[in-house]
């Protein structure tokens, strides 16, 4: 018998779910606050394109263990070639439920760092391509960050309210 203290005030332990290849997966993770909250703090702004780089974080230890427990996850069920581990951690970031930024945190735009994507459950288009760049980069894989302008609705004028993703 033994016992551990933990103070579960500053961990999160969220269950991920998604369907490849029409198989469900399921893995649970452990997060510590203080990790959360380093990124938290950082600066979220972004006043060009070129801002967005920034929240991709393939060299984080935390990010290279989950992409390692992807990559693994994906070849002991069959999924060996590159591709294929890459759609399989495509699946992983796209299980992750979708929200805006508007209701998520507040405001019209927030990028978010992988591991406030991966602690919060949930993000939006820019928050979950940060997060698979930097999972697929932290394997060994070329990743590419691509942002679009996309209109709100077909009747809104592309100098209107632009929304990046």
């Amino acid at each position: 018998f033994s016992y551990e203290y933990r103070d579960l005030r500053v961990i999160n332990t969220p269950q991920f779910n998604w369907v490849f290849d029409y198989q469900a997966y399921s893995l649970n993770l452990e997060f510590d606050y203080s990790l959360y909250r380093t990124f938290k703090l950082y600066d979220h702004s972004t006043h060009s394109w070129d801002d967005y780089q920034r929240f991709v974080t393939p060299n984080e230890q935390y990010v290279q263990d989950l992409g390692i427990e992807l990559r693994d996850m994906a070849i002991a069920n069959g999924y060996t070639s590159e591709l294929d581990i890459a759609n399989f951690i495509l699946a992983f970031v796209g299980g992750i439920p979708y929200q805006y930024d508007i209701d998520g945190m507040g405001v019209n735009e927030y990028p978010k760092y992988p591991i406030e994507m991966l602690w919060e459950h949930a993000g939006d288009c820019e928050d979950a391509a940060s997060l698979y760049i930097s999972l697929v980069e932290s394997i060994g894989f070329d990743g590419v960050l691509i942002l679009l302008m996309v209109k709100p609705n077909e009747n809104e004028d592309w100098a209107q309210s632009v929304r990046i993703c």
